[in-house]
């Protein structure tokens, strides 16, 4: 049974993935420290909705459980297990030091206990939250809100993929690929709708964020499906407009966010082994 286990953790762990995680970390940390040298490091978080799609996908069409109640239980467990520990820990340490040092933290606690059940992003949009105002960064519990999304995600993603897989093989379908690009396809709309208009609703929200992680998705299905398809890109100079765009000012947000999705795309699936940026992507302080 371990060796099974052992087998499975190897077809799909890629480490050059979690450079490109490292990566998404880095210049998160980078635009709070140093916003006026990063001002679109915030793009980091774009590229971890790219990632959790592709993972989540690989991991999603090759289980052949046939029973609903434990292919949901297999795979909400899973998510739970990987996300609840460290959240949990984080809101009690964080919980206790606004206690002590902030007179009036019930925001910030409500903030809180929203992010332990998913919901954080559509709290701060209720409370019509601009993430790049000064507000936004002195609540500690503000960076929960893609945690919110993903979480809103797994919930939905499963369910689709049970209603459109094919009976006899339990693989997923063309049905399957098609709805996860409508229903992109529309929440892309949606996002260029708000993004000008609405911001709070364009970055926080479920149905304007469904294309980003869409997009990895979509982008796993067609390449395992078409695993024989011998396509070579320059990866390298792909990976250096990449890094690039972490530079330019946030007023390019609609074209830098749709090119990092993009590339991000592009580097998971067409990021070769011994190619100069696999090997960026894999040095071990980075992964």
């Amino acid at each position: 049974m371990q060796a099974v286990k052992s087998k499975i953790k190897k077809i799909f762990y890629r480490n050059e993935i979690d450079g490109l995680r490292g990566i998404a970390i880095l210049s998160v940390v980078l635009y709070h420290i140093f916003p006026s040298i990063f001002p679109s490091g915030f793009l980091g978080v774009d590229i971890f909705f790219v990632i959790s799609g592709y993972l989540i996908t690989a991991t999603i069409i090759n289980n052949n459980r046939n029973n609903l109640i434990e292919f949901l239980f297999q795979f909400y467990s899973k998510r739970l297990k990987r996300l609840f520990p460290t959240l949990f820990i984080f809101f009690i340490f964080t919980i206790f030091g606004l206690c002590l040092f902030i007179p009036e933290p019930k925001e910030f606690i409500e903030a809180g206990i929203s992010s332990l059940v998913g919901l954080s992003n559509i709290y701060l949009w209720i409370k019509e939250t601009d993430y790049f105002a000064q507000t936004a960064e002195l609540n500690p519990f503000t960076q929960t809100w893609s945690l919110g999304i993903e979480s809103q995600f797994y919930f939905i993603y499963p369910l689709l993929y049970w209603c459109t897989r094919s009976e006899n093989t339990l693989k997923y379908t063309n049905k399957f690929f098609n709805l996860i690009l409508i229903l992109s396809s529309l929440s892309f709309i949606s996002f260029i709708s708000f993004i000008k208009t609405d911001e709070p609703t364009a970055y926080f929200l479920i149905f304007s964020r469904f294309w980003e992680i869409g997009s990895g998705c979509l982008s796993c299905m067609f390449f395992q499906k078409y695993k024989k398809l011998k396509i070579y890109l320059p990866t390298f100079p792909i990976f250096f407009i990449f890094l690039s765009l972490i530079f330019l000012p946030e007023s390019f947000n609609i074209i830098s966010i749709f090119l990092i999705i993009l590339i991000t795309n592009i580097i998971i699936n067409f990021c070769y082994k011994d190619s100069l940026c696999y090997n960026i992507l894999t040095f071990k302080p980075l992964v």
